[in-house]
């Protein structure tokens, strides 16, 4: 069974321990933990973009010229139509 950390200190006031110190608590005080996934690690450095232009390369690709708030300016080439 899966437990979100995030959730698990809504519901239990006060926690102060880390993922890693509440894994070892969980393990010894009740059920053996198979340890911790931090599931938004590839999710840090994603960035909203504007499209500022799109022009077909051939075949299924598009080249799109995008503008991020934290990239700047950038070339993508992506296979979406839309």
């Amino acid at each position: 069974m899966k437990f979100s950390y995030n959730w698990i200190s809504e519901l239990v006031e006060g926690l102060d321990l880390t993922p890693r110190d509440l894994e070892r608590l969980l393990t010894m005080k009740t059920a053996e933990c198979e340890g911790i996934e931090d599931v938004g690690a590839l999710l840090a450095s994603a960035s909203a973009a504007k499209v500022l232009s799109v022009e077909p390369m051939g075949g299924h690709n598009q080249k799109a010229v995008v503008e991020t708030a934290r990239y700047g300016v950038k070339t993508v080439v992506c296979r979406a139509p839309n």
